[in-house]
């Protein structure tokens, strides 16, 4: 694919009028526009069509997390909606991401082939966040010669369960994941080259990181192995939305160069 078929771009704003605005400007120059659960309460569907009927593809980012039989009902009517993707929650467990995927039979009946991906651990999560969430503590920081070492870690203890999540979600047979660039080439190599990584909280000299505690360049991102980058704010409140849009896309074009091979 194109190197600006990469970009997925987060619709984080509630400007309805501007969004629409934004997203006729950026359909050039960009691959994927996500929607998330605020826009998908506030317009629902209708944005959704109003994307695909300008030839748009989405990322409808509902995380989806229910019992299996609603997981695989709520499947059934995002898949009505023609779209390219659909998160769920890699934390719902083994039936509830099965549910997803099986549901896949009745887009048999549809004319486009919606992926389903997999939320691991949110970016916005760091290894402490997860021990308030009950994560098992086997780091003991006495044990460590210093910071460096304590935090590296930190950061494999959480790489070890995204690794885990992914291939849960592949046994289960989604299509990928979502995970920071900081797991995405371990991802990679255990999940293979067909399996999709989508890595938000990409972080940029121009613009804040935001919430999030995991994150990583655009160059890291594609040399880990990403195949799509979530990107919102850098490009959406940018005064030159279209010329943030190809600067990124100038940067996986770099990236691609370096790692030996075509984007």
């Amino acid at each position: 694919m194109d190197a600006k078929d990469r970009i997925m771009v987060a619709l984080d704003t509630n400007n309805l009028q501007g969004l629409r605005k934004l997203v006729e400007i950026l359909l050039p120059h960009v691959g994927c526009f996500k929607i998330g659960q605020p826009l998908s309460i506030a317009e629902g569907p209708k944005f959704v069509q109003g994307i695909r009927s300008l030839g748009g593809k989405v990322f409808l980012d509902l995380k989806l997390y229910d019992t299996p039989e609603t997981v695989a009902a709520a499947t059934v009517q995002v898949f009505a909606l023609n779209i390219d993707f659909l998160s769920v929650s890699c934390f719902g467990g083994k039936e509830m991401l099965a549910a997803a995927p099986h549901a896949v039979r009745f887009r048999k009946m549809l004319s486009r082939f919606t992926r389903i991906i997999g939320i691991t651990v949110l970016t916005d999560l760091d290894y402490d966040d997860l021990v308030d969430l009950g994560l098992k503590e086997e780091i003991v920081p006495s044990k460590f010669s210093g910071p460096d070492e304590l935090k590296k870690a930190k950061e494999n203890c959480i790489e070890s369960l995204v690794v885990h999540l992914a291939r849960l979600a592949k046994d289960c047979g989604l299509d990928g994941i979502v995970a920071s660039p900081k797991e995405a080439g371990a991802v990679r190599k255990v999940c293979g080259d067909e399996f999709i990584i989508v890595t938000p909280a990409i972080r940029h000299e121009w613009a804040l990181t935001g919430s999030h505690k995991r994150y990583g360049t655009v160059r890291e991102a594609i040399l880990a192995g990403t195949d799509y980058l979530v990107i919102g704010r850098p490009i959406t409140q940018s005064a030159d939305p279209v010329g943030a849009a190809k600067s990124i896309t100038k940067e996986i074009e770099a990236a691609f160069i370096e790692k030996g091979g075509g984007s």
